[in-house]
């Protein structure tokens, strides 16, 4: 059992610290969570919110060349004087679609967990705006917290990336660059089930991919199977925000395929059991293990892609972000 008692089992691979937490109540391997069929049953597109102590919630609008780009802050209104860690997230959504209020009921959890400033970003969307129109913008917020720490009333030296899937990437990305400009802006990263290859990365060192990966009860293997060669489709069809492989390619777009994973901040990547990008997630994060970084893997059992926005509906949504608060709070770095 974790501290929060869920059963889970852990266990350290190539230097990477991995946690497999069970499904409630259900000790069956390879079975999907029965919240994933309660859900598609009844429609749900999005998640409540658990919060028990009304956040103050304002827009922000930072510059972008001859535009801007929104944000959504949200602060605990009975917040300290004291300068407040910072997280700075991506919504999902294939680069394609979404919005920051899809991941609002979890950022605004986290926020009441860590006290944290939450920065919810809305990034413009391909196709209209292709790589790295996306990935640029997400840079620019990181800058701009970053520079107006003082005013925004947060810790410059506190500062958290976050996204799920796309968001993933993203925040995949402003790490790399922060490591590679050497501007030090970025203290951690969390990674929630991202796509790290906007490519088909088979035969890259270390990765593989093949649905006998993933053990399954036969009664579940039509939904999961479709679900995984759905998404490895989509992964391996960087088009849809680059404009061909070989931009797809580019360690900035891919942070799988980076030359290097030096000096890349500490780092928690949370996933589900049945998620085509699990075995990205391995293999990044063997390769950040291997670099140097602190990593910790988190595999939710009976989980498949987007689980995070659901927060009120899946009791693993909440636990995640447990899981982020606790990696935030707790910290290591410094």
């Amino acid at each position: 059992m974790d501290k929060d008692g869920w059963k889970a089992e852990t266990w350290t691979q190539f230097g990477v610290r991995i946690v497999r937490k069970g499904i409630p109540g259900i000790d069956k391997p390879g079975v999907l969570s029965p919240e994933t069929a309660a859900r598609k049953a009844a429609g749900l597109t999005a998640g409540l919110d658990l919060t028990d102590c009304a956040a103050e919630i304002t827009q922000l609008e930072i510059p972008n060349g001859d535009d801007t780009i929104p944000i959504s802050v949200y602060r605990r209104r009975a917040q300290s004087d004291a300068p407040a860690p910072a997280v700075i997230c991506f919504h999902g959504g294939a680069f394609r679609t979404g919005s920051r209020r899809d991941i609002e009921p979890p950022m605004l959890l986290l926020c009441q967990k860590t006290d944290a400033v939450v920065f919810n970003v809305e990034y413009r969307l391909a196709p209209q705006y292709r790589y790295p129109c996306a990935t640029d913008d997400c840079w620019q917020a990181v800058k701009y917290v970053y520079r107006h720490a003082r005013e925004l009333g947060i810790d410059a030296g506190n500062i958290t990336v976050c996204g799920d899937s796309a968001g993933g990437t993203l925040a995949a990305a402003c790490a790399r660059r922060d490591r590679n400009y050497r501007t030090r802006m970025i203290r951690r990263q969390i990674l929630i089930y991202p796509v790290l290859a906007l490519f088909d990365p088979s035969g890259m060192k270390d990765y593989s991919f093949s649905v006998d990966h993933y053990q399954f009860d036969d009664a579940y293997a039509p939904q999961i199977i479709a679900q995984l060669r759905a998404l490895a489709a989509i992964s391996a069809g960087g088009s849809f925000y680059t404009k061909d492989e070989t931009q797809a390619r580019l360690p900035d777009a891919s942070p799988l395929a980076d030359r290097s994973f030096r000096d890349i901040p500490e780092t928690l990547i949370l996933c589900g059991e049945f998620d085509f990008v699990l075995e990205q997630s391995r293999t990044y994060a063997k390769y950040l293990a291997q670099a140097g970084t602190a990593v910790k893997l988190v595999i939710y059992r009976g989980m498949m892609h987007g689980f995070m926005n659901f927060t009120g509906i899946f009791p693993q949504a909440e636990n995640l972000v447990e899981e982020m608060a606790d990696f935030i709070l707790n910290d290591r770095g410094g």
